[in-house]
């Protein structure tokens, strides 16, 4: 679901001359990058438990979703453990001040998903696992009129745009214990992440007499079409160690490895316009035959180092920090922008009200790898999230509501030679299970 609202501001001077700045805007604000949100790498908290605090799970990692954070800490799991999909429902609003001339602009989407699922089965001096993971998942369908655009000489504007981003992670684990204190294991993720946007765009001007002699409207009509697909491995090496009775320290090292490579990108336009100006930068009623574009390269992907500990306080209470850091990347065809390190931070806590039930917090970090800002439609944003669950325990199985808020503001760019102040808010219900037997 996606749904678009112009809010009412005092009139600031756009970056641009009326006639051009609505039609590049109207296009760049509605269409999201080709491979989602690529500016972040914190974009899904994963797992019943892990969730409730925060991602703040790889000291700890004895349960399902230690299977994507740490499968070092599966060895821990006593018994065979499946966890249910664990279902959640994102909302999530940017407003963009001042960017539509005198209007701020806000871009809402919406989506459900089972996000997670895993099992673990502990094998004599071997732990085995299997996990299903969306590391990444957005969706938006929006068809949009615009009339009457303030202090413009745009008419109409007409946008009908679809947009599907999903990224996948799929594999097994294995994990081994060494001795009493320490234990190594492995996860060996299936990668794959697919796009797709078509956009659909009519944008009507007004003429006067005095600019063109004849004061009929005038039109840009543009057609675009994209689609991307990049498959590959992703193996997870992990560590626990447990130097000292009630403290466990885990590390993890991953690296996406792409196979294979895919964009098609196909665009048309025709221009009723007297001046070559706008998306097409045609004129005089040219058309534009459709131009199909094929890239084959590949993104150059972060390696991805997590640090993490978690001390269990007494039998009610645990607390765990995590540290994650991403390497910097170098700009290539699919993606040409620098990219820089980030370094991610997560706070958790676990408490046990009865034996019956828990209640678990968590504070994370998502920074920005763009503080450059280079490239246009991207966005630099640090956020800040805090998550909350309960969970109720039964003999062999346990439910989890929780709650996850992200927000942020910085500045994005979505014309060229201008920055717009931005601001970022999700809110996010997820709802999960496990069972053991």
């Amino acid at each position: 679901m996606f749904h678009l609202t112009l809010v009412s501001r005092k009139h600031v001077p756009p970056p641009l001359p009326y006639t051009i700045a609505p039609i590049v805007l109207l296009l760049s604000l509605v269409t999201p990058n080709a491979y989602g949100d690529i500016n972040h790498y914190n974009n899904a908290l994963l797992g019943e438990r892990a969730s409730g605090m925060g991602g703040s799970y790889i000291g700890i990692s004895d349960d399902v979703s230690g299977l994507y954070y740490n499968p070092a800490g599966i060895v821990y799991s006593q018994d065979l453990t499946l966890s249910g999909a664990v279902n959640t429902y994102s909302l999530a609003t940017t407003t963009y001040k001042n960017a539509l001339l005198s209007n701020d602009y806000e871009r809402e989407t919406s989506s459900l998903l089972p996000n997670f699922f895993g099992m673990v089965q502990p094998m004599q001096s071997w732990t085995f696992g299997f996990s299903y993971a969306v590391t990444d998942s957005l969706k938006l369908d929006q068809d949009q009129l615009f009339t009457n655009l303030a202090n413009t000489t745009t008419s109409d504007a007409i946008i009908n745009s679809n947009f599907q981003n999903d990224e996948y992670k799929i594999g097994p684990s294995l994990a081994m214990e060494i001795n009493d204190r320490l234990a190594v294991g492995m996860t060996l993720y299936f990668y794959l992440h697919q796009s797709q946007i078509i956009l659909n765009q009519w944008i009507g001007k007004v003429a006067t007499k005095d600019q063109f002699d004849d004061g009929h409207t005038r039109f840009e009509w543009s057609n675009t079409y994209i689609e991307s697909e990049e498959s590959g491995i992703e193996p997870v090496l992990g560590v626990m160690w447990a130097p000292i009775e009630r403290l466990s320290i885990g590390m993890t090292l991953r690296q996406p490895l792409l196979f294979s490579s895919e964009m098609i990108q196909q665009q048309s336009c025709s221009s009723d316009r007297e001046e070559a100006v706008g998306l097409c930068a045609l004129a005089n009623g040219t058309t534009q035959a459709p131009v199909l574009t094929h890239i084959d390269a590949k993104r150059d992907l972060p390696l991805h180092l997590g640090l993490g500990a978690a001390w269990f306080y007494s039998d009610k209470l645990l607390l765990s920090a995590d540290l994650n850091h991403f390497s910097a990347t170098s700009a290539t065809e699919f993606d040409n922008t620098d990219r820089d390190s980030v370094t991610n931070l997560a706070l958790g806590m676990e408490y046990y009200l009865t034996n019956s039930w828990a209640l678990r917090s968590g504070l994370f970090s998502n920074n920005s790898n763009n503080s450059k800002l280079e490239g246009l439609f991207t966005e630099d944003i640090d956020r800040i999230g805090l998550s909350g669950s309960i969970t109720r325990f039964t003999r062999n199985s346990s439910l989890t509501l929780g709650l996850i808020i992200e927000q942020g503001s910085g500045t994005a760019s979505v014309i060229e030679g201008a920055n717009q102040a931005t601001e970022f808010l999700s809110t996010n219900l997820f709802l999960g299970s496990s069972y053991k037997f």
